[in-house]
């Protein structure tokens, strides 16, 4: 698919089903602002079991009425810049996001590049730029969904005085066996500990990484260096793996800021983690 006016400088992958664009280009060039989408907005960082009911029903919504489907997200965690954390690893490489939002039915992506002009953006002045980039038919948003900087934000209730009630859907939080709203921050915690497993079952698949370059690489054995992994990684340990596809199984061991990964399917680059080794 490829809309019919999109100039490179917002259109990024061709060739793709989902289409994807940049934010603020959208928002400057109109090229979408009369396409009709049901649109859902979050940082959707994992893609979790919680991320999937909310996208799943945004896209019942442009289904069930004629409309495209619109994910807007961003191209870093805003918690890092709001809390003034250092950069957080995300819980997905982009290629395996990518892969899921294609499968869920999503058609346009849509980033924002979270810089300082638009951390400063009050919650109004984000909707307001939102009704530039496309024609909001229905939005679908998470309970604890929010927009805008700390001060001037605006809560998935408060998004009630700006569209009319058959277009806001608040999406109720789906809980873990526990009875915890399953969260980013849940998963980080499980990865955190050890607790592979643990991960797998809030995001309803198992923890995926893809390999990056390797430092040395003798006979089925790769060694990296830690800091070079796309997403996050357990603590120290020896977590056993099956590579995506062949399912071979193999070791990720991490000690310090080295890695080394072990298996007979040596060139396999995407590879799911299952359980820590004890």
């Amino acid at each position: 698919l490829h809309t019919p006016g999109v100039g490179k400088e917002d259109y990024h992958r061709e060739g793709m089903t989902v289409e994807s664009f940049d934010f603020m280009a959208l928002s400057e060039n109109g090229r979408l602002s009369a396409v009709p989408c049901s649109v859902t907005i979050g940082t959707f960082d994992g893609l979790h079991r919680g991320h999937m009911s909310i996208i799943e029903a945004a896209v019942g919504a442009a289904r069930d009425n004629g409309l495209r489907t619109m994910l807007i997200t961003f191209d870093r965690n805003p918690k890092a810049r709001d809390r003034g954390l250092p950069l957080l690893k995300p819980l997905c490489p982009h290629s395996i996001r990518d892969e899921i939002l294609e499968k869920s039915g999503v058609d346009f992506l849509v980033t924002i590049d979270f810089c300082e002009n638009i951390s400063k953006l009050s919650g109004v002045a984000f909707i307001s730029l939102l009704r530039k980039v496309c024609r909001v038919e229905k939005i679908t948003v998470g309970s604890d969904f929010k927009c805008g900087n700390p001060r001037e934000a605006l809560g998935a209730a408060a998004l009630g005085s700006l569209f009319a009630d058959r277009v806001l859907s608040i999406m109720p939080d789906v809980l873990d066996e526990t009875g915890r709203p399953i969260s980013s921050t849940s998963i980080r915690e499980a990865l955190l500990t050890g607790r592979v497993e643990a991960a797998a079952d809030l995001l309803g698949r198992p923890y995926s990484l893809i390999l990056p370059k390797p430092l040395a690489e003798e006979g089925n054995r790769r060694l990296f260096a830690l800091d070079d992994f796309e997403v996050l990684l357990p603590p120290q340990g020896a977590f056993e793996t099956r590579t995506a596809g062949a399912g071979a199984v193999g070791t990720l061991s991490i000690k310090g800021t080295c890695v080394s990964f072990e298996s007979e399917d040596c060139d396999s680059l995407r590879i799911e983690l299952f359980k820590e080794k004890r």
